[in-house]
């Protein structure tokens, strides 16, 4: 949608309501940590567009926690 809405403007309210709505769920959160997390999703969006390949579901995860604040990432389970 970001990238629609970069060509055509009368979709750039859509695409900052869809932002405005991936924070929702990420209230507890600084802003920071949120725009955080939310580019690097954003940033996985655009390179799984241009992939010829599939990613492996463990690799996204991995980043995605990586993007976590530390409060917030899973535990390691434990032996």
């Amino acid at each position: 949608m970001y990238l629609f809405a970069g060509r055509r403007p009368a979709l750039r309210q859509a695409a900052r309501a869809w932002a405005e709505a991936l924070l929702i769920p990420l209230q507890d959160l600084t802003d920071f940590e949120r725009r955080k997390l939310i580019a690097v999703i954003d940033g996985l969006y655009v390179q799984l567009l241009l992939a010829d390949d599939s990613v492996a579901r463990e690799v996204l995860q991995n980043i995605i926690e990586d993007a976590l604040p530390t409060r917030h990432k899973p535990l390691a389970a434990s032996s």
